[in-house]
């Protein structure tokens, strides 16, 4: 009898258990209903974070949805962006590096900013720019451009100054058999014409960090009622070593011509940043 007894203890209290473990999950659940934020994470091809560089576009693979308990948000509806806006964000351009993973804020693509933000590695170079032949106010920085600089100026080959090009004349002896007009004339390997250098070396490819004092696009600056100076002086990122060496050739190569030619003003190939979604 008491076994019986103690079966139908051991069974209500089960039942008990299960009931208040429902209760319980139920109660917690409704605690936990989210509210969704856009995060912004870059990833590259082989899965590693990296930054969002200031000026870059935003993706709609940078986009992430992160769910904020109900009733947790406070604040945060004030300054981040909600899931809903996704769709109004993507292709928006960033004000400032978002160097890791964390919530879209408004000022992160509503305000121009006050300062340079470079990553630890990268410097700073300023070259003139050619304002006759490109329109900077439709450069953004983030943007990728490389730079075409005069052979001419200062004498210079592919090699930024190692020896100063000779112009090739016809009049000098030895170049008549190139004239012959039977068209007869055969050169052997020895003598086959030797292709002369391009009137220009082209250095690149660059990202833009800001053109004079414009950190953003033209319009923000207006909008913010900032006066645009020295638009004609672009400011590019460049890699450099722990003792602030430049650590790549093309940047040395850019910076012995500019030298070279007293930094003269050097024409632009602007360079397309669409990537897909």
């Amino acid at each position: 009898m008491k076994s019986i007894h103690a079966l139908m203890i051991a069974a209500v209290l089960g039942c008990l258990g299960a009931l208040l473990n429902y209760t319980y999950l139920r109660t917690r659940s409704q605690e936990f209903e989210a509210v969704y934020f856009i995060g912004v994470e870059r990833r590259n091809s082989q899965g590693e974070i990296v930054p969002i560089y200031q000026g870059d576009h935003l993706l709609k693979s940078d986009l992430k949805r992160v769910p904020v308990p109900k009733g947790a948000e406070g604040g945060i509806i004030e300054f981040a962006f909600p899931w809903s806006a996704a769709g109004s964000v993507k292709g928006d351009r960033v004000w400032r590096t978002i160097k890791e993973p964390r919530l879209l804020f408004d000022d992160d693509i509503k305000t121009p900013p006050q300062e340079l933000d470079l990553p630890e590695g990268e410097a700073a170079i300023g070259v003139p720019i050619d304002t006759r032949t490109s329109t900077p106010s439709l450069i953004q920085p983030g943007q990728l451009v490389s730079f075409i600089i005069s052979r001419a100026r200062g004498g210079l080959t592919p090699d930024a100054g190692s020896a100063e090009l000779v112009p090739f004349d016809r009049s000098q002896p030895g170049d008549e058999p190139l004239d012959d007009p039977t068209g007869d004339t055969e050169l052997d390997d020895a003598e086959t014409p030797v292709k002369l250098p391009t009137a220009t070396v082209t250095i690149g490819k660059f990202r833009v960090l800001s053109l004079g004092n414009r950190l953003g696009s033209a319009d923000v600056m207006r909008a913010s009622r900032q006066r645009q100076v020295q638009e004609n002086v672009m400011l590019i990122s460049v890699q450099v070593t722990e003792d602030g060496e430049l650590a790549e050739e093309k940047a040395q190569q850019l910076v012995d011509m500019l030298y070279a030619t007293n930094f003269r003003q050097v024409g632009i190939i602007l360079h397309s940043r669409k990537k897909a979604d």
